[in-house]
C-alpha cells in the first residue's frame, strides 16, 4: 500500500509540473479524481491497476510534456504574451 501512495505522489508532482509553484495542485486536481473514478469502475478486477496507470501517465507526461501541465500552460500563456508585446 505504501508503494501505491509513493507512486501517486510522484505522479502528481510530475504531471502537474515538478518544481513549479502550482504543479502539485494541478496534478492532484487531475489524478486524484481520475484514480477514484477508475478504482470505482474497475474495483478489484486488476490488482494494482492504479500503479500501472500511474506508470503509463508518468511515461506519457515525461515524453510528451516534460515540464508538466503547469509548464505547458505557462509556455502557451507567455508565448501569446510575447507576440502581443513585441508587436
Amino acid at each position: 500500500m505504501r508503494l501505491e501512495y509513493s507512486a501517486q505522489i510522484a505522479a502528481i508532482d510530475v504531471v502537474g509540473g515538478a518544481g513549479s509553484p502550482y504543479g502539485g495542485l494541478i496534478g492532484a486536481l487531475i489524478l486524484v479524481p481520475l484514480s477514484l473514478y477508475l478504482n470505482s469502475i474497475f474495483g478489484g478486477l486488476i490488482a494494482r491497476l492504479s500503479l500501472i496507470l500511474y506508470g503509463i501517465v508518468l511515461l506519457v507526461v515525461v515524453v510528451l510534456v516534460p515540464g508538466g501541465i503547469y509548464g505547458l500552460l505557462r509556455r502557451k500563456l507567455f508565448k501569446g504574451g510575447e507576440k502581443s508585446a513585441g508587436s
